[in-house]
């Protein structure tokens, strides 16, 4: 234990503040992300094992993690991530209730990848994504880095 926090709070801390700065999101983020994080412990029993979130848990998490540009939960207007340009806002709903449907079959990553395809929100999908990810991994106490398509450390 280092101080006010135990060494699992200071990975957890150190999860956040990586992710929002290889976002570059702002460092008011991460604050952000530790209060969606809290959301997530609170849901699971035990953070240690792997929890399959529905699709409110998606929507409190991505309005924590973004609270104004998510203020109003699922979007409503296109988005795009560099030059992929991601589903119509019309199909976010259905596609993200089937996908909260399969996410006992999919692998952690396989799940997170897929979440980043349908892009539910208007900002703060890689964060959100994150953080379910790690309640699908049953790695809330322990994250480890992010994924990324390239399967590569990240810097």
């Amino acid at each position: 234990m280092s101080g006010l926090f135990t060494d699992d709070q200071m990975a957890v801390i150190a999860y956040c503040a990586e992710e929002v700065r290889r976002q570059q999101a702002g460092s008011e983020r991460v604050a952000d992300m530790l209060r969606a994080w809290n959301y997530a412990c609170g849901v699971v029993v035990n953070p240690s094992l792997k929890c399959v979130p529905g699709v409110s848990d998606v929507i409190t998490i991505g309005k924590l993690c973004e609270p104004v540009k998510n203020e109003a939960g699922l979007r409503r207007c296109g988005v795009r991530v560099g030059m992929d340009v991601k589903m119509p806002w019309e199909r976010v709903p259905i596609a993200l209730a089937a996908l909260t449907e399969s996410w006992g079959q999919m692998t952690p990553d396989d799940a997170y990848f897929a979440y980043q395809e349908i892009h539910p929100f208007r900002d703060g999908n890689g964060r959100s994504g994150k953080i379910l990810r790690a309640m699908l991994a049953g790695e809330l106490h322990a994250p480890s880095w992010p994924p990324n398509k390239w399967g590569i450390e990240n810097p």
